[in-house]
């Protein structure tokens, strides 16, 4: 997804009226799909090699093999025209209007205001297919509605750059809310993860914080380790399945200290 900084004036009137509308404050920047399919070159070499399937198909004096020939030469033919066609309506037709407090998704016809207070849920998947990184974000407005868009919506890395912008708006609302909850003697549940002033279940197991030596993200992963505790011996939990990871983080410190 391409990034811009945009002025007041490059923004849709309808777009500047919704942010107007919900107190967005100012426009800082937009992003948006790429025109063309992100992968067009592998697309175009897929369809080209089903074309030379069918050639050689047609030219084959065998008739198994002029069968066999022809159905892999459609089939890579359809893969390329489906990659082509759905792009569009799967991933090329996103915008995120990026405000001082808050962002709209557009996605196609459908337009959705996100005020950072209004943020629920942000669940981060990063991972490394053949050498080359993604990554994909969902973010849940607290009425259940979602927005998404990973690396073949936006492109690397401006979907991270997104991500992080709307992990750093919301980020405030979601540990004064997690705060207070500890402060008043509850549990904090981050998915599989519950957090109190006594200390940190992950799933099963439970760690109080006078054994916690360290709480850390790498590789896509979450460790909690005790005092002394190798990585591989330690608890561990995707972070693609931990909503508001990185509040999770800081209300760990926040409750270590208590």
């Amino acid at each position: 997804m391409a990034q811009s900084q945009q002025s007041t004036e490059l923004i849709p009137p309808e777009i500047m009226q919704l942010a107007t509308k919900h107190q967005l404050g100012a426009i800082r920047k937009l992003y948006q799909s790429p025109k063309g399919h992100p992968r067009t070159v592998a697309a175009i070499m897929l369809g080209l090699f089903g074309g030379g399937m069918l050639f050689c198909g047609f030219s084959s004096p065998n008739p198994t093999g002029t069968t066999i020939l022809v159905i892999l030469g459609l089939i890579c033919i359809g893969l390329c025209i489906y990659a082509f066609a759905s792009y569009s309506n799967t991933h090329g037709n996103r915008k995120v209007f990026l405000f001082t407090d808050g962002f709209i998704y557009c996605e196609a016809e459908q337009t959705t205001v996100f005020p950072w207070s209004r943020v629920a849920e942000i669940l981060i998947n990063k991972a490394v297919r053949n050498g080359n990184p993604s990554s994909g974000y969902t973010i849940t407005r607290d009425d259940g509605i979602k927005a998404k868009f990973g690396t073949l919506s936006l492109g690397h890395p401006a979907e991270d750059d997104l991500g992080q912008e709307i992990t750093d708006g919301a980020l405030p609302y979601h540990l004064k809310r997690a705060q207070e909850d500890l402060d008043a003697g509850k549990d904090v549940a981050f998915g599989k993860i519950t957090l109190n002033v006594q200390g940190i279940k992950v799933m099963s197991h439970w760690r109080p914080w006078n054994e916690v030596e360290k709480i850390f993200l790498e590789d896509g992963m979450l460790f909690v380790l005790k005092h002394g505790e190798l990585k591989l011996l330690g608890l561990s939990v995707a972070v693609m399945v931990i909503p508001n990871v990185h509040t999770l983080l800081l209300l760990a410190d926040y409750a270590r200290k208590k």
